[in-house]
């Protein structure tokens, strides 16, 4: 089942090609991954968007681990700079929560 976020989605469209940086933010489980990882993916797609210029980053995964530090990720996009000039970086935050039980 596809959650339609048409409201949401047009505000990212108004604001695409301003020069800013869009944050999207909510409470916990809102839909902010599967606005930006599902809903505005499918969206640049369909205009036309080459799939070389988008870089999805969950840092909550393990595997983008390394890119949690600011110079690697730095490095990293720097790299996809090199082959393109037009990035567009869905990221998603990484929260880290330690935990302890007090006996």
């Amino acid at each position: 089942m596809d959650i339609r976020r048409d409201l949401y989605l047009e505000k990212l469209i108004s604001r695409e090609k301003n020069g800013l940086i869009k944050i999207v933010t909510g409470v916990r489980r809102c839909g902010k991954s599967y606005l930006l990882f599902n809903i505005f993916h499918r969206y640049l797609l369909e205009k036309g968007v080459d799939t070389s210029h988008i870089i999805e980053i969950a840092l909550d995964d393990r595997s983008n681990a390394k890119l949690r530090d600011p110079d690697n990720m730095l490095e990293y996009v720097k790299e996809k700079l090199l082959t393109t000039r037009i990035i567009i970086l869905f990221w998603m935050k990484y929260s880290f929560w330690m935990t302890s039980k007090m006996y």
